[in-house]
């Protein structure tokens, strides 16, 4: 079976905050620690992560503990994540790149993806290297590499957000360059569908407080990030429209990732 589609199926309540979601079950949970696999290596999203679950890990009375688990454009560890217990110890580090664009964009595909395209990393910081070297021409980067561009190493075209970052003002957003369709990344957080209510509303609630934590949002405002609070139906409301908006647009378009 496609990791993807079984990711896509499996994944339902996505829930609470940063783009945050999740869900769980027993009255004295959490007893022990709790697993948050990041489907990247360490770097920028890990940084993120792990500030969070820090936060988060503290507020529940149990440690959150990071594994890495790159490769596949997410897959691997997204998928990881998908198939473990229903009990809330393993939660997941999620974006819409790993379960929007792969589910939909990715298939079989009559080329070779090393040989013959911009093909998707482990993570940013292998990226940013092939970046500045020249091995790659051109690719979508957090706002962590602002200081690259500053030192002349690297070039930003355009940003991705509604409306100009003020941490980087005289770089247009990509729909005054007349492209409509780019949109911004985010990041949540995930368990397996079938996780227990209780549980769940207990980690929306510590991931909801350490998301509006002062330090975790200077940490993610000096990143170019945004926290925002969204949680429960909402956030799994938002991951499917998503879904949908991108498959109706790859009709004509029909690409496709491997």
């Amino acid at each position: 079976m496609n990791p993807t589609r079984h990711i896509a199926k499996t994944l339902s309540a996505l829930c609470a905050s940063l783009w945050i979601g999740i869900a769980g079950a027993q009255a004295n949970y959490p007893d022990k620690p709790i697993t948050v696999i990041v489907p990247f290596p360490p770097g920028v999203v890990d940084g993120y992560a792990r500030l969070v679950a820090t936060k988060a890990g503290t507020l529940l009375g149990q440690p959150m503990v990071i594994r890495n688990q790159a490769g596949a454009g997410q897959r691997i560890g997204t998928d990881a994540m998908a198939k473990a217990p229903k009990d809330g110890y393993t939660i997941g580090v999620i974006t819409n790149a790993g379960v929007v664009s792969g589910p939909v964009l990715a298939q079989s595909v009559p080329y070779d993806p090393v040989k013959d395209l911009h093909v998707p990393y482990r993570g940013e910081s292998p990226l940013t290297t092939d970046l500045i070297g020249g091995q790659v021409d051109f690719a979508f980067s957090s706002m962590a590499n602002r200081s690259l561009a500053e030192q002349g190493k690297l070039v930003m075209l355009a940003y991705t957000g509604d409306k100009r970052s003020p941490l980087i003002p005289n770089v247009p957003t990509v729909k005054e360059l007349g492209i409509p369709h780019v949109s911004s990344g985010w990041l949540g957080f995930a368990v397996p569908a079938g996780v227990p209510a209780p549980i769940r509303e207990k980690l929306i609630a510590a991931l909801t407080s350490a998301v509006n934590d002062p330090e975790v949002v200077a940490n993610f405002t000096k990143g170019g990030g945004e926290p925002c609070n969204l949680s429960g139906d909402a956030f799994a409301a938002r991951v499917k429209r998503e879904i949908d908006e991108l498959r109706e647009k790859n009709k004509d378009l029909k690409l496709s990732i491997e």
